[in-house]
C-alpha cells in the first residue's frame, strides 16, 4: 500500500532533494515503495543522476537491482541517460550488468557512429560513449570472472572462457584468481588453447606491472609463448608504462629466430625511448638488426633509432648502418632510414 509518506518521498527523489528523502524516511516511507510502473525512488533518482540521493538510498537499504518501468534497473536507468558516476557508484555497491544494459549501450554507440558519419554528432561524443560501453564490458566480465574460472576447467565451455578471460586481461580486470588455472593451460596440448592463455596471462601480468612473473614468460626456451606474449610489451610501452625492467628481455629478443619477435622488440623500443626509458643500452643491437634479412625488421629498427634520437639520446653509432640503407631494395626501409639520420643529424645539432 502506498502512502503519502512513499509518495513524498519518491518526490524527493525526482527533485534530487536530499533533505526531503531523508525526512521521509524517518517518518516511515519505505526505501523500497514502488510507484504505478514498478520504479522506486533509486531508479528515479539514478535516471536523473542525483548522486548525493543515490547514495543515501544506498545506504539506507534500497535494493539496488529493483526492475521498474520497462524492467530497468536503477544502473540501466543511470547508464541510458549518461550519469557515469552514478553508474560507477551503483556498480561499487553491487549493481548486476546485464545483457539487456549492454546491448543498449552498444546499440546507441552504433547509433552515435552513423549519426557522426553523416555529421550530426560530435566524434568526441561518439568516443565518450564508446569508452563508456568499454566501461561497462569490463565490469561486467569482472562481474563473470568467478564463472569464467569455472569455464576453464569444463570442456564445452573451455574456449569461451579464454576468450573471456583474454578480454578482461586486455580490458585491465583483475585476473588473478585465474592466473593459476591459466598457468596450466600454458602446457595444454592445443595450440589455440596455449596461445590463449599465454596472452591472457602475459597482459594480466603487464598491466599488473608484474616484471619478474612477465620475464620469466620469455625465458622458457619457447618460442610460441613468446610470441604471445610479446603484444603486452608492446602495450605496456606504447601505453607509457616504465618497462626497464624488461630492457635486457627487449634487447635479446631482437636477436630471436621469429620475424614478429624481432619486429616487436623494436617497436616497444621505441615506443619505449617515446615515453622517456633511456634505452641507449640496446642501441648496438638494434643497428645490428638494420642488416636483417626481413624489410620489416630493418625498418622497425629505423624506426626505433628514430625515437631514440628524438626523445632519448644521440644515435652516431648508427648512422653509418643507416646510411647503408639509401640503396635498400624495399621503399619504407629507405624512408625510414632517411628519417632516422635526419633526426640523428637534428640531435647533434
Amino acid at each position: 500500500m502506498t502512502t503519502n509518506a512513499d509518495e513524498q518521498f519518491r518526490q524527493a527523489a525526482v527533485d534530487g532533494n536530499l533533505d526531503g528523502v531523508i525526512e521521509a524516511l524517518t517518518i516511515g516511507a519505505d526505501v523500497n515503495a514502488r510507484g504505478e510502473y514498478g520504479d522506486t525512488a533509486l531508479n528515479e533518482a539514478a535516471e536523473r543522476g542525483h548522486i548525493d540521493v543515490v547514495r543515501h538510498l544506498i545506504e539506507s537499504g534500497a535494493d539496488i537491482d529493483n526492475k521498474g518501468g520497462a524492467d530497468k534497473t536503477p544502473v540501466m536507468n543511470a547508464a541510458f541517460a549518461g550519469h557515469v558516476p552514478v553508474v560507477r557508484l551503483l556498480l561499487e555497491h553491487g549493481a548486476t550488468i546485464n545483457n539487456d544494459l549492454l546491448s543498449s549501450v552498444q546499440l546507441k554507440v552504433s547509433i552515435l557512429e552513423e549519426n557522426a558519419e553523416a555529421g550530426m554528432v560530435r566524434p568526441d561524443a561518439v568516443d565518450a560513449w564508446k569508452g563508456f560501453l568499454n566501461f561497462l564490458i569490463a565490469a561486467r566480465l569482472k562481474q563473470d570472472l568467478p564463472e569464467i574460472i569455472e569455464g576453464l576447467s569444463t570442456a564445452g565451455e573451455k574456449k569461451n572462457a579464454l576468450e573471456r578471460v583474454e578480454s578482461a586481461a586486455n580490458r585491465g580486470v583483475d585476473i588473478s584468481a585465474a592466473v593459476p588455472r591459466l598457468r596450466e593451460m600454458i602446457s595444454d596440448e592445443d595450440a589455440e588453447t596455449r596461445g590463449a592463455a599465454t596472452r591472457a596471462v602475459s597482459m594480466h601480468y603487464a598491466y599488473s606491472r608484474n616484471w619478474d612473473s612477465l620475464r620469466e614468460l620469455f625465458e622458457t626456451g619457447d618460442e610460441e609463448v613468446k610470441l604471445n606474449a610479446i603484444p603486452s610489451l608492446v602495450y605496456s610501452a606504447r601505453g607509457g608504462l616504465d618497462v626497464s625492467p624488461m630492457m635486457t628481455t627487449m634487447t635479446n629478443l631482437l636477436s630471436e629466430n621469429a620475424l614478429d619477435l624481432r619486429h616487436d622488440a623494436a617497436i616497444t623500443l621505441g615506443y619505449a625511448a617515446t615515453n622517456g626509458v633511456d634505452v641507449s643500452s640496446a642501441i648496438p643491437q638494434i643497428t645490428s638488426l638494420l642488416s636483417d634479412r626481413e624489410p620489416d625488421a630493418r625498418k622497425m629498427a629505423a624506426w626505433a633509432l628514430y625515437r631514440i634520437a628524438k626523445y632519448i639520446c644521440d644515435i652516431s653509432a648508427a648512422v653509418p648502418a643507416l646510411q647503408s640503407l639509401a640503396a635498400d631494395e624495399d621503399e619504407g626501409v629507405r624512408e625510414m632510414a632517411k628519417e632516422a639520420l635526419t633526426m640523428a643529424e637534428s640531435r647533434r645539432e
